[in-house]
């Protein structure tokens, strides 16, 4: 598995692109694909097709060559090799330029528009919580069972997510919402320099609007804050209206959007 280095430390120092590119660096060291390919400064990245983030292009600089079409066939015979739809991971950072206009005309469809969102870690830290919350150093089961059932996600699917956190080579915390015994809603937190990442914030169904999730992002923030954090990111799709009204009462902040172009969508089946 390759990381990659982000300056952190400097962000608000940035160019508008430079922030972007800081920003997806913080995510990609943080959910960790099971195999990856460097080509360029391309990251092929493939985990038995769970999760389109493990299982895209990261085109974070240049590929190898200057033939775009070629890079692109390249990366259409890894994806293909292991069954898996080709997709590309995009921003209006990416390189090279035009690559998403390219990669339209070679017929990857626009798929799932996501906000990555920011906000000083205090903002979080504002919330009196109403719910108990531990935080755990591994995701135990009463964690991939609360997971689980708040993401509606199946076990294979839960399989993979659990390699994918296993894997994790950051500082990370598993935020378990309960009431006696019951698991109400689960999380994750991931550090890296002075960003805190929050990741799969589910609520089981029967708990929703009950301040499940605050709770859950507050015990995080808490978490991260006495590690040195400062800010936090998170990712949130646009048409999660719910969660976006929730994140923006929290007070974050949408930096930039990214998305995927997927070849192939019509047979796709596997989960965001």
């Amino acid at each position: 598995m390759y990381s990659i280095r982000c300056d952190s430390e400097n962000h608000g120092a940035l160019t508008d692109t430079d922030r972007i590119v800081s920003l997806e660096v913080l995510a990609y060291n943080a959910w960790t694909a099971r195999d990856v390919e460097r080509y360029g400064h391309w990251f092929l990245r493939a985990y038995e097709g769970v999760t389109r983030r493990a299982n895209s292009v990261f085109p974070f600089g240049a590929p190898p060559t200057s033939n775009l079409h070629d890079a692109v066939e390249h990366c259409i015979s890894f994806y293909k090799k292991r069954d898996i739809l080709p997709r590309f991971q995009v921003t209006s950072a990416s390189k090279p330029d035009g690559l998403d206009k390219s990669l339209e005309d070679l017929g990857f469809a626009f798929e799932m528009r996501t906000y990555l969102q920011t906000a000083p870690i205090d903002r979080l830290l504002h919330f009196e919580p109403i719910i108990n919350v531990e935080i755990l150093t591994e995701p135990e089961p009463a964690w991939i069972h609360t997971y689980a059932e708040g993401g509606e996600f199946g076990k294979h699917s839960m399989k993979i997510r659990e390699g994918i956190f296993r894997r994790i080579a950051l500082d990370k915390a598993f935020a378990l919402a309960r009431t006696d015994e019951d698991g109400m809603g689960a999380g994750l937190g991931v550090l890296e320099g002075d960003w805190l990442g929050l990741f799969g914030i589910e609520t089981i169904p029967c708990h929703r609007r009950k301040g499940v999730a605050t709770a859950v992002n507050h015990a995080l923030a808490s978490w991260g804050a006495q590690r040195g954090a400062r800010r936090v990111y998170l990712q949130v799709e646009a048409s999660n209206d719910y969660a976006l009204k929730l994140y923006s009462k929290m007070g974050l902040k949408t930096e930039y959007h990214y998305w995927y172009r997927t070849l192939g969508l019509d047979t796709a089946n596997d989960s965001p």
